[in-house]
């Protein structure tokens, strides 16, 4: 399946959508902002 990189500063819509998203079979990864998913996208593409 997909990985996917879910990005929203509220906690419970990063938890939610991760939970629905890996429900399905994906692979998520959660930012709390923009300079985050900078960061996780550095380390490896999403």
């Amino acid at each position: 399946m997909a990985q996917i990189l879910v990005v929203d500063d509220e906690v419970g819509i990063r938890e939610l959508l991760s939970e629905i998203l890996s429900d399905e079979g994906h692979s998520v990864q959660l930012a709390e902002n923009a300079t985050a998913a900078r960061s996780l996208r550095a380390r490896g593409r999403p």
